[in-house]
This record gives structure tokens, sequence and C-alpha cells, in this order.
């Protein structure tokens, strides 16, 4: 099973285990088959999940954010163009910054990005 992914590669589904990973449009492995799922890559982050906990790895399959959360969604702060980090843990969001420094506690009952910026 494959779905089109980003970047020239594409997200495979290993018939053996079950498990996602990633190839390149020549058919070379870039992120090996243990992920239950693999999500968007956003500026060379991939969001990736393993035994339902969801985290991000970069193009070296660095853990740049560990695989501790319940969600994760990309962010962009407007007023700041930095990228961020909405996470999500016990149905309670908030947000951390691409090294995983918080900016928000886990606190909040929702996050939503709006035009002008987020709200949560």
């Amino acid at each position: 099973e494959a779905i089109f992914f980003s970047e020239n590669q594409i997200v495979i589904r290993s018939k053996t285990n079950f498990k996602w990973g990633v190839i390149d449009k020549d058919y070379n492995e870039k992120i090996p088959y243990e992920y239950d799922w693999i999500g968007e890559t956003y500026n060379g982050f991939t969001k990736v999940c393993k035994n339902k906990k969801v985290g991000i790895i970069d193009n070296e399959l660095n853990e740049i954010i560990p695989l501790t959360y319940d969600n994760i969604i990309f962010l962009k702060d407007k007023q700041t163009s930095n990228d961020i980090i909405g996470v999500c843990n016990n149905n309670m969001w908030g947000i951390i910054d691409l090294i995983g420094n918080e900016v928000l506690p886990c606190k909040y009952d929702s996050m939503s990005e709006l035009v002008e910026g987020f709200s949560i």
C-alpha cells in the first residue's frame, strides 16, 4: 500500500510487519518501516507515530520532538514567522517550539489556526 507523500517521497506500508516507512523516487529507503503511521512533512520535519504516541523526526531520522504526544499539528506564528507546534496530551492542547521548549502548557480544550494567527 502506498500513498503520495511530498518532496519526491512516497509513504509505503510494509506487507511483512504492516508498519509505515518512506522511500524516495528511486526506491531508496528514507524512513525505516517501523512506524504505526507517518504524517505530513513540514520544512524537513515529519510527524510519526509509534505505540500510539506522536513525535517529529528530521530528514536524518533524528528524533526532534519525542514520541510522547497524543497529537501534533504544525503551526506558524504569524507575528514572528517562527514555526511552532501544537501538541495534545490527555485531550488538552499546548504549544512547543521546534526544539521542544514549552511555549504554552497543555491545558487548553482545543486549538485551531486562524488567518492572522492561532487560537487555543
